[in-house]
Parts: C-alpha cells; sequence; structure tokens
C-alpha cells in the first residue's frame, strides 16, 4: 500500500521566502503583481523584463499582509484599490518594457501615495 502524506507542515527555515527577493522572483516567475503590506511600508512588485501589454488583463495579483511580526497572510483585494508605491529595486533594474507597469497603474500609486501623505507641504518638526 502507498502513503501519501499531504499534510501541512511548517516550512524550514532554508525554504522560507524572504522579502523583498520574494516578490520579485514571484512578480517575475508567474507574471503577476505582488503587494506587500506591513506596518513598516508597503511595496508593490511588478515584473522586471516584460510590460503589463503581453499578460491578459486583469492582471493577477497576490496581495501578503505581514501580521505579528512573524506570519504572512493572503489577502484579495478588489476594484481599483489605492496601489503601493512600486519596490526600489524593481524600480532601479526594471527592463524599458516593464517601465510601462508603472505607467499602467500610476493613478493607483498616486491614490496610494495621498492618503498615506496627505499634506506634502505640512511638515513636523521635533522640538523636544
Amino acid at each position: 500500500m502507498l502513503f501519501i502524506d499531504s499534510g501541512v507542515r511548517f516550512a524550514p527555515p532554508e525554504h522560507w521566502m524572504e522579502f523583498p527577493n520574494a516578490g520579485l522572483l514571484l512578480a517575475q516567475k508567474f507574471g503577476v503583481i505582488v503587494h506587500l503590506l506591513t506596518a513598516k511600508g508597503c511595496e508593490t512588485f511588478f515584473p522586471l523584463t516584460y510590460g503589463p501589454y503581453i499578460l491578459p488583463q486583469p492582471h493577477q495579483v497576490i496581495t501578503i499582509v505581514f501580521v505579528n511580526g512573524n506570519h504572512f497572510i493572503h489577502v484579495k483585494l478588489d476594484g481599483e484599490y489605492p496601489m503601493p508605491f512600486p519596490n526600489h529595486v524593481w524600480m532601479h533594474n526594471r527592463s524599458e518594457d516593464a517601465s510601462h507597469w508603472y505607467e499602467f497603474y500610476e493613478h493607483r500609486i498616486q491614490s496610494f501615495i495621498h492618503i498615506m501623505n496627505p499634506n506634502p507641504d505640512y511638515n513636523v518638526h521635533d522640538i523636544g
């Protein structure tokens, strides 16, 4: 008799996905948009070498939220939600074709920036 164990287990550390590298790898390998949402900051990962026009629309999105300082959960965002700013590694290393991702979603990225910084001209000074 053949026994196949398909139970869920904890992955050993050598198989853990670490961000931001995992976001870039997932976006590139699977042709998806990846959002990482954390209390320390949020970012979006797009494929590095190809643009949005070669993939079917609507584009597939994976949103991952870091919770409790030690766990990731998958959430589904619907509609025209504000989109976090692209990851800085993506911004500096994207191909010319991939740069069109930013243009394609610029209105949603700008909405996110506005929500996170509603008063860009207002400076807070620490007087203590």
